[in-house]
């Protein structure tokens, strides 16, 4: 499956993504989050890396995240705002796998 044009280029900045970089997402329908904010954080089973790209022919399902062929995993650390309208944030919980695709 190809990714087309905006594929490409996420995972192109994807793949500049480091350890600690800080991810941030207008949010769409919740209007008490506006930004969704996260933090690329280190997965031991991929060496360290805060992110993991699908090299197979197939789509492929990693802890829930369903990763395309030549798309990326990213382990993502969560943070939510502490009080609505403050710009203080909290972690969420627990990292995240998730597909470079849902984060455009």
């Amino acid at each position: 499956q190809d990714v087309g044009a905006a594929g490409r280029q996420n995972n192109f900045m994807v793949a500049a993504l480091q350890v600690d970089d800080w991810l941030i997402f207008k949010s769409s329908g919740d209007e008490h989050q506006r930004f969704w904010l996260g933090r690329a954080v280190a997965k031991p089973d991929w060496d360290g890396s805060c992110k993991a790209r699908n090299e197979s022919n197939a789509t492929v399902s990693i802890e829930g995240a369903i990763i395309l062929p030549g798309c990326f995993a990213i382990n993502v650390q969560w943070y939510t705002q502490r009080v609505i309208g403050l710009l203080e944030y909290v972690k969420e919980g627990q990292p995240l796998v998730q597909s470079n695709e849902d984060l455009r």
